[in-house]
């Protein structure tokens, strides 16, 4: 704990390594009051079983592995070069995350308008189970793809919503995808890739805009492939 835990302070509660794996039970908001930031340290493995919430202007950032089984609400910022594992449990996002969500058993993603989620590799990566993201705001994988989902799964993006990355938009194979475009869907590299891929089979609805950029290599691009 760096700080103080008077209000108006600039306080940090650190979530350090320990031999195995932390658990925080509580409720952090309302366990720890006046903490505007809270860091998992470099080497940490830190388990969050209640819902919580990230408040506009407060701070999260992931150094190392953050695992989340209750419900996580973030109107502030997710950071760090860690991961953040939803498992199975459920992410709405109305504040910015600079790091990959991972949705694995199946878990769920609710990207609000004001959602923003850009990440250097993947923007969200699913595995275990089939898993769910309704984007509303913008999904951004920058060498990687948008949304991966290797367990099957559904993905809306609402009018509002983009999802674009640099290999691909949205990747669902491992088990039927669905995917429902209301919005925009890109991939923005110039190696080759897909705008959408159904490796298992699925169904495509498009309303929206789906687009792929002209590749300068030899594997050619893709809006949509069906597998």
């Amino acid at each position: 704990m760096i700080g103080s835990p008077s209000a108006g302070a600039t306080n940090t509660l650190e979530l350090g390594p320990g031999a195995g794996t932390g658990t925080v039970s509580s409720v952090i908001a309302t366990e720890f009051v006046h903490f505007g930031a809270v860091k998992v340290d470099a080497g940490a493995h830190w388990v969050l079983t209640s819902n919580n919430t990230i408040a506009a202007g407060h701070t999260l950032t992931v150094n190392c592995t953050l695992i989340d089984l209750g419900t996580l609400t973030n109107a502030g910022v997710i950071a760090g070069g860690g991961q953040l594992i939803i498992d199975p449990a459920t992410l709405f996002n109305s504040g910015s995350i600079g790091t990959t969500v991972s949705l694995v058993g199946g878990g769920y993603l609710g990207n609000k308008t004001a959602g923003k989620i850009a990440a250097a590799g993947d923007g969200v990566f699913g595995i275990g189970g089939t898993a769910t993201v309704v984007n509303q705001g913008q999904i951004t994988g920058t060498a990687g793809i948008g949304v991966r989902l290797l367990g099957g799964g559904r993905v809306t993006n609402q009018s509002s919503g983009s999802i674009a990355g640099g290999s691909g938009g949205v990747d669902i194979r491992g088990g039927p995808g669905t995917v429902v475009n209301y919005g925009a869907i890109s991939e923005t590299g110039t190696a080759g890739g897909t705008a959408i891929y159904l490796g298992a089979g699925g169904r495509m609805t498009n309303h929206g805009t789906v687009s792929a950029v002209a590749s300068t290599g030899t594997n050619g691009s893709h809006g949509v492939y069906l597998h």
